[in-house]
């Protein structure tokens, strides 16, 4: 967190990421944080960044934030901000694996 919380990087009201975070870092997607629309983050706290291969890690999370951002153009909207439910906890168990892809499959390579 250090990094995110080193500039004073202030939300929606005035609300600090500091004071945001005072309890815990809180993200959705470990992408963005509710009361800061429009900030993205690239593998931030709660993101599964250092369980995975890392340099793949951060290519997944530039891809979604670019594709997000191209349907927000194409669909007129200027904003993103999660919703406070969203970043919550689920429970004490963490979720099962995904059963399908968050973003469309591209093949990025020339074999089969």
């Amino acid at each position: 967190t250090g990094p995110l919380l080193g500039p004073n990087i202030v939300g929606v009201d005035g609300l600090t990421l500091q004071d945001a975070w005072s309890a815990g870092p809180r993200t959705y997607l470990g992408l963005t944080s509710h009361g800061f629309p429009n900030l993205f983050m690239i593998t931030p706290p709660g993101s599964p960044s250092v369980m995975p291969n890392m340099i793949v890690r951060t290519e997944h999370h530039v891809q979604w934030i670019a594709e997000l951002r191209t349907w927000m153009v194409e669909n007129g909207h200027v904003t993103f901000a999660p919703r406070r439910a969203a970043q919550e906890p689920r429970g004490a168990t963490p979720p099962a694996p995904a059963t399908r892809r968050t973003t469309p499959h591209r093949r990025e390579h020339g074999g089969g």
